[in-house]
């Protein structure tokens, strides 16, 4: 009976579909102001619905919602897409939508504002579940082209997949929505309010007039459709366009990855409208609204029996038996030895270890179930175990092995002690006379076998090293005062050591890893003892060429002849005072992104005409590598100069070719040039930019032009606007 009223339900939502299931609008800029537009179409092709446009219009509108122009798109003819559906039902054969690609390449000049471009159609099916009067209800596409005077190069955002034709009822959807963009522009994603379209009097926009279609209609259908903004859809309460269906969870859009999401629970067909908006910069550049409807159908899911691969052999009688089976309500397992379960996940003690055939059957005596047969292993546990051996010291080691725990009489053994050791392996069950050759902490694996199963247990041994091994020798040379540490690393540490250090100036530590300040210059030798638990010690020297040496630290000293400048000429002389020893080396750092190595009493630095605090410092360095520095800050004013010309003669002699203000000590920075009509020709936001003329590359004639600068003034604070004309002579 379900199977009945499933095939009914889509007899229903075909034979009452009339006309548009969904469609897109998107362009690609091709250069030198020419786009190729291109329009997909989808719709219910069941015997008996309307036909595709033979010419499909699309309108352009300019920033004032004008109508400008059209391009007249010849149908391509049309694919029809495939129905599938996830149930234990055969996929409809009676459901039919087709899609349609029209293609076109338009011109269109750079204009202030960008343009619109749209296309209109009437109408949508009857038996739409969200829309008021959707028999009477139409389908506008829309999309914007940025001003290229802005925006040069732009194409807009087009969806990847069509939207699945059926949904199951009650099943989680998950479709990817997404988008791509050549320009690899940023996308947001969301679920948006359809637009409403071309009337049931004139359900077809075009480029010529034609009789409308029934009674109250008027006289002619108008040739083009109105200007946007268009009209949203009605949606039936509690639907709107972020809540268009009956779903639980609801119908979501994820606005990064484009992945909608949500569990239908309402039989009937919907329409659904998704938009895609492309940003650059954080700037809008257009939204790609694509709206299609979603027919929602009773499904009966396929069971899928799984029982995952068995992956232990050797975990004893008891099996935990795991249950991976899809879209089943009822279970019935059969562990093979003549019990049964029907638990979803049931636990099973086997009597005797063996080989057992288990069986799942999902949907048990119905006619949708499904049976699953694997393979199941029982054998005895294995539990190996050994105590390791108490630490030696490196000298005359030798360790004794034995295997223990829970094994059967038939077991095989695999000792691995590790490359350092001597044998490295056994198959023994208790080796003995197992020497290290190297200290240190080594692990040793013992692998066991039997019946086909393999277990292991892995504990350490350790090898003690030599104290006379156990320091790390500091760096040699330092700058008083010198801080000097030493350390014994943890890879040679001694069990429960005792150290004594002896730093060669009187003092000494028993710590062991100390740090020492050595406040004098000089030279001083230092000795290490260490005596471990074992009975083993050794005293090693840092003397010699080990020895550690103190040089002594230069101080450095220096003044400017002014610590404040104004930016108009910010030039500050500074004279070193002193540098406490010979001269190595000397970097002086300015604060500016500058600096300078060299060394000299005096030396002269001119800093940006930017107002601003520089911290300036010199780093000396004396002939033992000992560095000092010493710093000063220096204060550059802010000042303001300003003068423009009223005329320039661009003709490429090198004399008054670009037209532009002398001005410094100003910020926000804008600076306009325009024509006898008004027009934008030329606009900078750099002091040092100018006009040379020209406008999109072709020079501009003899006339007089209006320019226009706005900054701020960085000694007023204020914001100042200037207006005036200039004369370009050639």
């Amino acid at each position: 009976m379900l199977f009945l009223f499933f095939l009914f339900a889509l007899t229903w939502v075909s034979g009452q579909a009339k006309h548009i299931v969904g469609g897109e609008i998107f362009y690609d800029y091709l250069g030198g102001n020419n786009y190729r537009i291109t329009l997909k179409l989808y719709r219910d092709c069941t015997p008996g619905n309307t036909p595709y446009d033979s010419t499909a219009w699309i309108w352009v509108f300019n920033k004032n919602n004008i109508l400008i122009d059209s391009l007249g798109l010849a149908f391509p003819g049309a694919t029809q897409l495939p129905a599938t559906i996830n149930s234990c039902s055969a996929a409809p054969t009676t459901a039919c939508v087709e899609e349609a690609v029209y293609t076109g390449v338009k011109t269109l000049p750079a204009g202030p504002g960008g343009y619109t471009l749209v296309y209109q159609r009437c109408c949508r099916n009857n038996t739409i579940l969200n829309l008021l009067n959707p028999g009477s209800t139409g389908a506008t596409y829309s999309i914007q082209i940025p001003d290229n005077a802005t925006i040069p190069i732009n194409s807009s955002p087009r969806y990847r997949n069509f939207p699945p034709i059926y949904l199951c009822a009650n099943a989680q959807l998950s479709f990817d929505n997404s988008a791509t963009d050549p320009d690899a522009d940023s996308l947001v994603y969301s679920l948006c309010d359809a637009f409403d379209g071309a009337s049931v009097c004139c359900p077809i926009v075009s480029s010529t007039t034609y009789p409308p279609s029934g009674a109250g209609c008027p006289a002619t259908c108008p040739t083009g459709p109105p200007p946007p903004p268009y009209p949203f859809v009605t949606y039936i309460a509690p639907y709107s366009g972020s809540n268009p269906m009956s779903a639980s969870p609801a119908l979501a859009i994820n606005p990064v990855t484009g992945l909608l999401t949500g569990t239908p629970n309402t039989i009937g067909q919907w329409v659904v409208a998704v938009c895609v908006s492309e940003y650059r910069h954080g700037v809008l550049l257009s939204t790609n609204k694509r709206d299609f409807q979603f027919n929602v159908v009773a499904c009966v899911p396929k069971p899928v029996s799984s029982i995952p691969a068995q992956v232990s052999f050797c975990s004893g009688d008891t099996v935990h038996f795991l249950n991976t089976s899809l879209n089943a309500t009822t279970y019935l397992w059969n562990f093979g030895d003549g019990d049964t379960s029907s638990l979803f996940t049931p636990t099973h003690i086997y009597a005797d270890s063996g080989t057992y055939h288990v069986t799942l059957i999902c949907n048990p005596g119905t006619s949708c179930a499904d049976t699953g047969v694997t393979t199941f292993h029982v054998y005895p546990p294995l539990h190996p175990t050994f105590i390791p051996p108490a630490p030696q010291c490196i000298t005359g080691n030798s360790f004794n092995f034995s295997a223990g725990g829970s094994m059967p009489a038939n077991t095989t053994f695999q000792w691995q002690f590790g490359l350092s050791a001597a044998p490295s392996s056994s198959t023994f069950q208790n080796p003995v006379g197992v020497h290290y050759l190297s200290s240190g902490t080594f692990p040793v694996i013992l692998s066991v076998k039997a019946n086909g199963c393999t277990t292991t247990f892995k504990d350490s041994v350790v090898v003690l090293a030599l104290p006379v091994m156990n320091y790390v020798i500091p760096k040699l040379n330092g700058c008083a005062p010198y801080k000097a540490s030493f350390t014994i690393p943890a890879v040679s540490a001694i069990l429960s050591p005792v150290y004594l250090w002896t730093f060669g100036d009187s003092t000494t530590s028993n710590l062991a890893n100390p740090s020492h300040i050595y406040a004098d210059t000089g030279t001083y030798n230092v000795s290490l003892t260490v005596i471990t638990t074992h009975g083993c010690l050794d005293t090693f020297h840092f003397a010699g060429p080990l020895a550690i040496t103190v040089n002594p630290a230069p101080e450095v000293l220096f003044k400017a002849d002014s610590l404040s400048v104004i930016a108009k000429n910010p030039t500050v002389t500074f004279t070193n005072l002193g540098h406490g020893g010979d001269s190595c080396t000397c970097i002086w750092n300015f604060g500016d992104g500058t600096t300078q190595a060299v060394c000299q009493d005096s030396i002269t630095h001119t800093f940006p005409k930017v107002p601003g605090t520089y911290l300036v410092s010199e780093i000396y360095i004396n002939k033992f590598g000992c560095p000092d520095t010493f710093f000063l800050s220096v204060e550059v004013y802010s000042y303001f100069e300003y003068w423009i010309p009223n005329a320039f003669t661009p003709n490429g002699d090198g004399l008054n070719d670009v037209f532009k203000p002398v001005i410094e000590g100003v910020t926000n920075y804008n600076f306009m040039i325009f024509n006898r009509w008004g027009e934008l020709i030329f606009s900078t936001n750099d002091i040092y930019s100018g006009w040379d003329g020209t406008y999109k590359g072709s020079k501009c004639q003899e006339d007089v032009y209006v320019w226009k600068i706005e900054f701020r003034n960085e000694v007023s604070k204020s914001r100042e606007k200037y207006i005036g004309r200039v004369t370009l002579v050639r």
